[in-house]
């Protein structure tokens, strides 16, 4: 019986001014990370990367350069949960094994200025060293109008709150391999092969919950905690940070966080300065979620007006969307605006595989760049 293989090429380190870059072959792709700190070889982080997207592909995962013992042991969680929730059959994974550095004393997490970034920052400030921002994630590498309104907007948290900015750049997510699963599904393993290029530099870095702890989805979902820290090593501890709270109740927390007040980012289109459209839904949820905990007129990257009006010309609600919602519906403050979200959540139900962001021009052209059949890349 023949068997896909896709093979992941050792990581090659070089030193850049100011920072350090990673380059990996890819079944025939080129990858690249680049970090303004220095980056370590890790094979750990291909896999992280890559596993269940082999999974996917009904392929084997080959690794030219060696595994960390905990990684390897690890990776059977892995597949039992993608095989659990993600509907993804066991696939091997041929490397070898040996130990990697020791563990480093410094911690980090993951920073992109919404809400939950925010959250585990007001948590875990006094234990933190650095906060990590990654470029071709949420804005496409070659986007330099977005990059250049966000970057600076981040920097200056970090200095606010004593930390140490990590920023970091890949084309990960332009790989057509990569893109062959749902990001949905992939961009916890994404952040933790990050997180695993840092392995040297910090010892623990902090993956930010999203809306509540999805052990209880109905959905699949990439960042589940148990599928979030099973990608750990010897060397680096990923920690899904799970209080428990509603995306609700940490806005209700940041209202008393000024630094969260003054800097907020949710937007998903990224092509406006001060990085908040003011209409698209997540904005608009955001909005209304700080209105009824009585923060809204104090934050300085949203607008406070109209927002009734604005609910009301939104699209119709994906499941996940009014989920949501009902928490804003069922908060004791939403008064003026519980009219035009009952009008909403009254309105049929776009069909949608969790939350569909609107898509910017420059974003759609990433998209479609250079569009292949994956199988062509298998070997």
């Amino acid at each position: 019986m023949l068997t896909k293989t896709l093979k992941l090429g050792a990581p090659r380190v070089t030193t850049e001014a100011g920072g350090s870059r990673i380059d990996a072959d890819i079944c025939g792709e080129h990858l690249y990370v680049k970090a303004n700190a220095p980056l370590a070889a890790s094979s750990e982080a291909l896999v992280a990367a890559f596993y269940l997207i082999a999974m996917h592909q009904g392929a084997t995962l080959r690794c030219d350069g060696p595994l960390d013992p905990q990684f390897a042991r690890n990776l059977p969680a892995v597949a039992d949960f993608a095989g659990r929730h993600l509907d993804l059959s066991h696939r091997d994974v041929e490397a070898d094994i040996r130990r990697g550095p020791p563990k480093a004393g410094a911690s980090a997490s993951f920073f992109t200025g919404g809400i939950d970034s925010f959250y585990s920052l007001s948590r875990h400030t006094a234990d933190l060293d650095a906060l990590i921002y990654i470029v071709g994630f949420d804005i496409p590498c070659g986007d330099q109008a977005s990059i250049q309104n966000t970057l600076p907007q981040l920097r200056r948290v970090a200095d606010a709150s004593g930390q140490f900015l990590i920023e970091m750049e890949t084309n990960l997510r332009e790989l057509r391999l990569f893109r062959s699963l749902n990001w949905e599904l992939t961009h916890g393993a994404a952040l933790a092969a990050m997180a695993l290029f840092l392995t040297g530099q910090v010892g623990r870095v902090f993956v930010p919950s999203s809306d509540a702890s999805p052990r209880g989805r109905e959905t699949a979902w990439g960042s589940d905690p148990v599928l979030v820290e099973s990608w750990s090593s010897d060397s680096l501890e990923i920690v899904y940070d799970d209080s428990g709270a509603q995306r609700i109740d940490k806005v209700t927390a940041l209202a008393g966080f000024p630094l969260a007040l003054d800097h907020l980012r949710v937007c998903w289109l990224n092509d406006v300065p001060g990085g908040n459209c003011g209409v698209c839904e997540k904005c608009v949820r955001t909005m209304a979620m700080l209105e009824v905990c009585g923060a809204l007129q104090e934050v300085k990257t949203l607008p406070h007006d109209g927002l009734s009006e604005r609910i009301r010309a939104l699209p119709a609600f994906t499941w996940n969307q009014r989920r949501m919602w009902q928490t804003v519906l069922d908060h004791p403050n939403c008064g003026p605006l519980t009219a035009a979200i009952e009008e909403k959540l009254g309105a049929p139900m776009q069909q949608s595989f969790g939350t569909t962001p609107p898509i910017g021009l420059s974003r759609l052209k990433w998209q479609i760049k250079n569009f292949r059949l994956v199988g062509q890349m298998l070997r």
